[in-house]
């Protein structure tokens, strides 16, 4: 069975259909992806993927040009489900393609591009919804467990202690970003060995992730980090605010967060309405003596 994903978004976003992949794969699939040009590392890397097309959006139309060279395909998977994602399934050559329902896709234009349409439950786990979708395409209603997916390596790994906790204290969106001080308030409260990724540090994604699975555990906003962190086995604590940490953080007891309080009292499923035009300091008030007891409780 060719099955081709398609899922252009944000590198957080990519990192969430990993489980999917590896159903994929243990079904016999071989899978190829199209993504943005800009993550075709994280994509070139996944030791499941047969092969990587990439795409430009940026650079529309000419940034389409690579979906002339797709084969024919058994099934297209759209797990994307806007505008931009529907126009590379309808270019896609399949006779199923697979996607969302009018009322979970996130763009309505999206449902001309597919024609099986499988509820997306908005309200799950942002990794298990996805792979919940495919096993409804599948009839299956047994539970899969993902045990991790490692990136093949191109480049050293440099020592870490297994008694470390890596820090991700980056984030694109200033809404969830900590004071400078909270973050110091985090490691003095550890009280161990640090390794400091820093938002300006360009580490290889396969590098990044080996790193973490010599820690003893990561701490990290809502971001790529903690979405790459969860892709291993090891403990993660995640720190919220405009998003739905029931919703975006990884499952599993080894995993905890803590979720600060919005200064607007918006409710939200998912991400807060305003996430991206708010410049309210959602995380940056943040109950700093609560964060650092539920930080102490998930350490023991």
């Amino acid at each position: 069975m060719n099955v081709l994903i398609v899922k252009t978004s944000s590198l957080g976003d990519l990192l969430q259909i990993f489980p999917t992949l590896s159903y994929l794969k243990k079904r016999g699939a071989t899978i190829d992806w199209i993504v943005e040009k800009r993550f075709e590392e994280l994509a070139l890397a996944h030791p499941d993927i047969n092969a990587v097309i990439t795409i430009d959006s940026k650079a529309w139309p000419k940034g389409l040009l690579n979906l002339r060279k797709m084969p024919h395909y058994d099934l297209v998977i759209d797990l994307q489900g806007n505008c931009k994602s529907g126009l590379v399934t309808f270019l896609a050559k399949a006779k199923q393609k697979v996607g969302f329902t009018l009322k979970t896709c996130a763009e309505w234009p999206n449902v001309f591009a597919t024609n099986k349409r499988y509820c997306l439950d908005l309200s799950a786990n942002a990794a298990e919804s996805y792979l919940q979708v495919v096993q409804k395409h599948f009839g299956d209603t047994v539970p899969f467990v993902y045990r991790g997916t490692e990136l093949k390596l191109t480049d050293p790994v440099p020592d870490v202690s297994s008694e470390a906790f890596m820090i991700c204290s980056g984030s694109a969106w200033p809404s969830k970003q900590l004071l400078p001080t909270t973050w110091k308030k985090i490691e003095e409260a550890l009280n161990a060995p640090i390794y400091m990724v820093s938002p300006d540090q360009r580490l290889p994604l396969p590098v990044w992730q080996a790193l973490m699975r010599k820690v003893k555990g990561v701490i990290a906003l809502d971001s790529a980090a903690l979405h790459l962190c969860a892709t291993t086995n090891t403990p993660s604590f995640s720190i919220f605010g405009p998003s739905n940490p029931y919703v975006y953080a990884p499952e599993g007891d080894h995993h905890q967060f803590f979720w600060g309080t919005c200064p607007f009292n918006k409710q939200f499923e998912r991400r807060c309405p305003i996430l991206r035009t708010c410049s309210a300091p959602c995380t940056k008030q943040i109950d700093e003596d609560g964060l650092i007891d539920a930080l102490l409780l998930w350490c023991l």
